[in-house]
């Protein structure tokens, strides 16, 4: 299955080339004649010919929810690495270890980049651990370039959205700090050498206290009293505010244009700075850095605010204060089109304008 995603991926990659080029998508309904056609241009993407920014390497954003998030994993490394790639048998274009099944574009691999940004809603990791996937031993693409090669802004690209339920499935938390974490320290015998040496910044990963897997999506919203009952999970309208701010923060410090105004402070791994919501930070060994400390206190208080129902949405927006309201500006120009949400496929998001 992982390796049918990495091949619909690249499709979707090239389906975007063909509408910024203006080329006719054949598989789609001819809006004007109302007719198949495997001819005539769509209208529907007439104005987005020539606008979309989509050739600078970098400059298109991939994310996912649960295994779409491990297939944006795999994707990623699988594009860098694919030139690079040492267990990639010198005889063959391809290889079984890394699932590519097809010879990607010189576009599509130009693409992915150290600093390509990667966003990871409960990334589900059984996928990544196959002992036949060698290429998931590699690091991420970030670990791989000298800070100081990379830019002005060394700020990391990954940002992975846990929900508190994916917390508490261990096994999975702990294969998560193992895919996002940077490579070991130099070893000891050159510790002289590279005390001086910039280090890569930790994947920014977080949870929502009050959260479940289906959090993640506006399933809470449409059904909370369900999502509830059935998962304990509260304030579906302000977990996904709060998954949305720290979405488009990271955006903005890849040089994204969004909405809203600057939110540092969803990003910080501060103890307490944002109500219910819990930083976790990998080191350059793979350990965990930070904990709940009181969070799991406000977690048995948000759910007796609750009582027998679902806090509604007005409540649930209240709670997040009016500073991080305005904070969170762009939530709703998040929504009606900055990012697409990718569920399903899974995979380019982000796409914005030249103009």
């Amino acid at each position: 299955m992982l390796k049918i995603r990495l091949w619909e991926l690249a499709l979707v990659h090239e389906a975007l080339r063909k509408i910024d080029a203006g080329e006719p998508i054949i598989n789609l309904l001819n809006l004007t004649s109302g007719k198949n056609s495997k001819t005539a241009s769509t209208p529907l993407f007439d104005s987005f010919r020539n606008n979309l920014d989509i050739h600078t390497p970098g400059s298109i954003s991939f994310g996912g929810h649960s295994f779409g998030a491990s297939t944006t994993v795999q994707f990623l490394k699988s594009m860098y690495y694919y030139k690079s790639n040492p267990h990639r048998s010198s005889t063959t274009t391809t290889a079984p270890t890394d699932l590519i099944s097809f010879t990607p574009s010189t576009t599509l691999l130009n693409q992915i980049t150290p600093i390509t940004p990667s966003i990871l809603l409960d990334l589900w990791c059984l996928p990544l651990n196959s002992p036949n996937q060698q290429i998931n031993s590699l690091p991420m693409p970030f670990y791989t370039v000298p800070i100081p090669d990379l830019s002005t802004n060394s700020t990391t690209p990954i940002l992975a959205i846990l929900s508190r339920s994916f917390v508490n499935w261990t096994a999975n938390f702990a294969s998560v700090f193992h895919h996002l974490s940077p490579p070991p320290p130099p070893s000891q015998t050159h510790t002289h050498d590279n005390e001086h040496t910039p280090t890569h910044p930790p994947a920014l990963i977080f949870y929502p206290l009050s959260s479940a897997h289906l959090s993640q999506s506006d399933f809470g919203i449409l059904f909370p009293r369900l999502t509830k009952y059935v998962s304990k999970a509260a304030e579906p309208v302000r977990t996904m505010k709060l998954n949305t701010r720290a979405i488009l923060q990271i955006l903005r410090y890849r040089g994204v244009k969004v909405e809203g105004e600057d939110d540092a402070v969803i990003l910080s791994v501060e103890k307490g700075a944002v109500r219910g919501w819990i930083a976790a930070e990998v080191d350059a060994g793979g350990d965990v850095v930070g904990s709940e400390g009181e969070g799991l206190q406000e977690h048995a208080e948000v759910m007796k605010m609750s009582g027998s129902g679902m806090l509604d949405a007005e409540k649930a927006e209240d709670g997040l204060g009016d500073d991080e309201m305005s904070a969170a500006g762009g939530v709703d120009g998040f929504r009606n089109g900055g990012m697409g949400a990718a569920n399903g496929v899974n995979g380019v998001n982000g796409l914005r304008s030249k103009h």
